[in-house]
């Protein structure tokens, strides 16, 4: 896997991945004879291959069986994507080497660009036309490794756990890998073929856990990457290496390491004098005496003042904090100073911090009024400072020469970017500095800009750019002041962030979209949630459909509870050209299609968690399953059949048109039947949430006998199937609570 980036100083050793055909002659070398075919040739039967049957003679054994998938999957694949124009003593010279390290012969890539980019140069016109057969055969090629790959070589997969590649993931890696690669590469060449997933390697995710990764931290790299990005991110220490994410109760959802109870912080003895004045911001320089000690002065800075001083980004949990008092150690203190002056090239500018500037009042209750009016102007302080620095222990083991994708990963991976607090800080402040071992980079300039002028992100064989750039580039949207609704970026932004204190979320977010954060400042905790989208108005139309726990309140039942602290099964990236909806106390206004009907004569069946709806207009059947996650609060489907029961009139609300894709997500809603004639509007209450898709043909007549026995019978003691609904047009405005 050499086409990857060389990283400084890794975790672990380049993997050395061995050609197993030197130890088992007996298996047929690729033949370029076709890819199809060569399993039959070889005298192995691929049905027996996907179940795992094998007699484990010793022309079956599992070194044999991994030997023979390696010709088959990676060097079959290869010779054919290739277009079969090099012989296999070609392929094997420039794709297998001898290790430097144990004599033996290994996997090589680094040649892999240098192939892919001529046989780009040398397909024909018709070639590169988006259905031809070279497409076709790409695809029925790259189809039939991923069916093996999904089927026993990854984790969870069917036969993963007993197949003979179970002994061999590093194998089963290096052929997700180039199908991942050659994937990418298919589609920088035809744009609109298709894209295949790769599921997840047992080998990166054994090596991350075994490693201290944090759970959540692999979770999440699990749902956003592919298997390359991820062994990429191996190659790295963990973040907050130092701590045991497991015994401090990490989950797969949620890292309970970085958030920071009070008692588990020490009373430092600088203590500091806090005031905060109306229109101002306090900042902190720490000034040497002519006796060599050194004085810790606050002062103020006003709003409209023009002044030279230096706002810090951190995670508390990293040795910054102190929940308890305006207090840090003399060496932090110090240290701070330091790294200020080197980006701001003065001696002792000012500084602020919020351990310092804003009123801890855990125990000093009397501060409260005081912390509510920092914490109130703390845009000023970010839009006003010259500079914001990040300080993170990842980010602090970079080093300014290195690759940026190296850089990026540290990045991606770091404890800063999994905070709420600090979004707000990389998004406010005018120039957004990352402190590296070396010095500082400007997250925009030396990071976003760069890579859009990277020739490397051109490359066919570029996975580890695309991985990687998703995390800064969310930031990087959001800094945009136009260019869609900020809502939809804000929330996109979210996904994966967390706080210490949930009741902090929406004063945050109030902070980050520029609103008046005193309106939820002054309302009580169990209130501000309901006070935040009233303030904010706008949202994502694609935000009711999402998965997750809703609010449990009539006019909010269509809001998420949260927009972080998300287990993976909830999270989700909203489409910029969704649309949004208006939110007041009576619901969400959103235009969508879907249908309306009236429940069944008796409730659907217990049996499936779903039903089939029959378009009164086309004719058209669809399957409408209800959609559960863990602790999302939705009714049980059992419950749910008696709550459609209870209301005259029930709508589907699809997010997207029917009549021009065959899945959407839904919702289903009681229709408030009383407010109906008063309002263009279909008012209604949100009851849960469904998957909408269009059944096969071929189950519309079985489909249609159910609607008909359904409709005659009386006898319905088991339930319905089906029900037929009148399609409700996109323009239709519906009012969801």
């Amino acid at each position: 896997m050499d086409h990857l980036p060389e990283v400084r100083n890794p975790a672990f050793p380049p993997l050395e991945i061995e050609y197993l055909r030197e130890y088992e002659p007996a298996v047929l070398q690729y033949d370029n004879l076709g890819f199809d075919g060569f399993p039959a040739r070889a005298g192995w039967e691929r049905q027996n291959l996907l179940a795992g049957t094998f007699d484990f003679t010793e022309q079956q054994r599992p070194r044999a069986v991994a030997a023979f998938l390696q010709q088959w999957l990676y060097f079959g694949l290869l010779s054919a994507a290739l277009g079969h124009q090099h012989t296999i003593a070609t392929i094997l010279k420039d794709f297998t080497r001898v290790s430097d390290t144990t004599g033996r012969r290994i996997l090589t890539t680094s040649n892999l660009e240098r192939y892919l980019q001529q046989r780009k140069t040398n397909l024909s016109a018709e070639e590169l036309h988006s259905d031809s057969i070279t497409v076709q055969t790409f695809d029925a090629m790259l189809s039939e490794t991923q069916l093996h790959v999904a089927r026993y070589m990854c984790r969870g997969g069917a036969e993963s756990e007993t197949h003979p590649m179970r002994a061999y993931t590093e194998i089963s890696l290096s052929i997700m890998d180039l199908g991942l690669v050659l994937t990418r590469a298919k589609k920088r060449i035809w744009p609109s073929s298709r894209a295949l997933g790769w599921q997840r390697s047992e080998f990166v995710l054994t090596r991350m856990s075994d490693s201290g990764w944090c759970p959540s931290d692999i979770t999440m790299l699990s749902k956003l990457m592919t298997p390359t990005g991820m062994y990429f991110a191996s190659l790295f220490r963990p973040r907050l290496w130092q701590k045991d994410h497991v015994a401090g109760g990490c989950t797969e959802d949620f890292c309970r390491v970085m958030n920071v109870p009070g008692t588990e912080l020490a009373q430092y003895q600088t203590l500091i004098p806090t005031y905060v004045l109306t229109d101002t911001i306090p900042v902190v320089q720490l000034l040497e005496e002519g006796s060599g000690d050194a004085v810790l002065v606050l002062s103020a800075v006003h709003f409209q003042d023009i002044s030279q001083y230096v706002a810090r980004s951190h995670v508390w949990i990293e040795g910054l904090g102190n929940q308890d008092s305006n207090a840090l150690p003399r060496c932090q203190l110090s240290r701070l100073q330091k790294l200020v002056d080197q980006v701001s090239g003065n001696r002792s500018t000012p500084f602020w911090i919020d351990t310092l500037c804003i009123p801890q009042s855990n125990y000093r209750p009397h501060l409260q009024p005081y912390r509510l009016r920092a914490i109130n102007e703390m845009n000023h302080v970010y839009r006003n400072a010259t500079a914001v620095l990040v300080l993170d222990s990842e980010l602090a083991a970079t080093s300014t020469t290195a690759p940026i994708e190296e850089q990026l990963a540290r990045l991606s991976c770091s404890s800063w970017l999994r905070r709420l607090w600090t979004l707000q800080e990389a998004v406010l402040g005018v120039k957004v500095l990352l402190q590296f071992v070396d010095g500082a980079v400007n997250l925009m300039t030396d990071i976003i800009q760069r890579l859009q002028d990277d020739s490397n992100f051109f490359r066919l064989t570029q996975v580890v750019f695309t991985e990687f750039v998703d995390f800064p580039w969310r930031i990087a949207l959001l800094r945009q002041q136009g260019g869609g609704h900020r809502i939809i970026k804000l929330w996109n932004a979210c996904q994966y962030r967390d706080t210490s204190e949930l009741q902090d979320e929406a004063l945050c977010l109030t902070i980050l979209l520029g609103l008046d954060t005193r309106l939820i400042t002054s309302t009580p905790v169990e209130v501000r949630w309901r006070t935040f989208p009233l303030q904010q108005a706008t949202f994502p139309k694609d935000l009711v459909f999402t998965s997750g726990p809703r609010v449990p309140l009539d006019g909010f039942r269509w809001a998420p509870v949260s927009f972080i602290r998300r287990p993976a099964t909830q999270t989700a990236t909203l489409l910029l050209a969704m649309g949004t909806g208006l939110a007041t106390a009576e619901g969400i206004t959103i235009s969508a299609s879907g249908w309306l009907f009236q429940p069944p004569r008796t409730e659907f069946r217990q049996e499936y968690p779903g039903f089939w709806l029959l378009d009164s207009t086309t004719d058209r059947w669809f399957c409408v399953e209800q959609r559960t996650v863990p602790n999302d609060g939705m009714a049980p489907w059992g419950q749910l059949r008696g709550t459609i029961q209870q209301h005259s009139n029930i709508g589907l609300i699809v997010n997207q048109d029917m009549g021009r894709t065959t899945f959407a997500l839904g919702i289903l809603v009681a229709v408030d039947t009383k407010n109906a004639a008063e309002s263009d509007r279909v008012f209604s209450r949100l009851l849960t949430t469904v998957n909408v898709k269009l059944e096969q043909q071929n189950r519309w007549p079985t489909l249609q006998t159910w609607r008909r026995e359904e409709s005659d019978n009386s006898d319905l003691n088991r339930g319905c199937w089906t029900i037929s609904g009148t399609p409700v047009a996109a323009s239709q405005r519906w009012c969801i609570g």
